[in-house]
């Protein structure tokens, strides 16, 4: 998939964050608007998320100091923020639901995929692990359900709802209104199969109580 451009400053910076953690030993992959336009439509994004394991949070804002990066622990159960030049690189090492919080895990890493973003290549988060993201991050005045959906659309027929699945179980009935909503924009479409709507129905319903 080709590259698309990134002004040269916010490109600087990103990279000199990935190179940080790199050289500390730390996995990640980019996944928020970034990781979505490797695979569907760009938009406007205030920053890059890298997505580490929660074990390696720490060590990644001690390395990224070094590199005179400003360090906000955001929420220390899922989101650091690094700052430099006013702008930002966001470590995230889980998924926040009012339910809960999902840690990001090895699994997740190991399906990462190599893909240009500006003039460099990044380890970028799978479909599988972006959409089950934005299942669960979905909530008033945010996009995320429009970009799983524009992700589905081209990469429907390739991505494993096994996984998908797997990446919300912590919210059946988030992942069912989002079923419901793509089956009310894309009805009939085949995006996903019909075993996925009926555990997820079941589960849904086992959650509620009904």
């Amino acid at each position: 998939m080709p590259a698309f451009e990134i002004a040269a400053k916010e490109m600087e910076i990103y990279v000199r964050g990935r190179n940080t953690i790199e050289r500390a030993g730390i996995p990640y992959m980019v996944a928020g608007g970034y990781g979505v336009a490797c695979y569907a439509h760009r938009r406007p994004t205030k920053d890059i998320d890298l997505l580490i394991l929660p074990a390696d949070a720490e060590r990644a804002i001690t390395a990224l100091e070094t590199e005179r990066f400003f360090i906000r622990r955001s929420d220390p159960r899922w989101l650091y923020q690094a700052q430099c030049d006013g702008i930002m690189v966001d470590l995230v090492f889980g998924s926040a639901t009012h339910r809960g919080i999902v840690p990001i895990t090895q699994e997740w890493l190991d399906h990462a995929r190599p893909i240009a973003i500006g003039t460099e290549t990044f380890s970028v988060a799978a479909p599988e692990e972006l959409i089950g993201q934005k299942i669960l991050a979905q909530h008033e005045n945010r996009s995320d359900w429009w970009d799983a959906e524009m992700i589905l659309a081209r990469w429907h027929d390739q991505v494993d709802w096994d996984r998908i699945e797997a990446r919300t179980s912590i919210d059946p009935v988030k992942r069912l209104a989002f079923l419901l909503f793509i089956e009310s924009r894309h009805s009939s479409a085949g995006w996903y199969p019909q075993s996925t709507l009926e555990r997820t129905w079941r589960e849904a319903a086992a959650m509620l109580g009904i």
